[in-house]
């Protein structure tokens, strides 16, 4: 099978439900979300992004503590042909 961008690929992995993506967080606790949950949830949120006016082409600055939402985020602008762009805050800098 050959595709051509991103949300062609997310769609592919629809149907999986044996595999996924492996989040960890501070605890060194695992969660794992199988493809085809984290293409129901960019689906969700990609209607959500739609409703506050987001079109194919625009760009979304976005800025999330969470990689699981970061992903899904990132899945639902590829999905929406909307331009990713996060941001991360810098650190705070000694005047030493």
């Amino acid at each position: 099978m050959t595709v051509d961008n991103l949300a062609q690929l997310f769609n592919s992995l629809g149907s999986v439900t044996d595999r996924g993506i492996t989040f960890l967080n501070g605890s060194k606790e695992e969660n794992v979300v199988s493809y085809q949950t984290l293409l129901k949830l960019a689906r969700i949120r990609l209607g959500e992004l739609q409703a506050f006016g987001m079109q194919p082409g625009n760009e979304l600055i976005f800025q999330l503590n969470s990689d699981e939402e970061f992903i899904v985020t990132f899945w639902a602008c590829a999905l929406g042909g909307i331009i990713p762009v996060p941001i991360t805050v810098g650190g705070i800098r000694s005047n030493g």
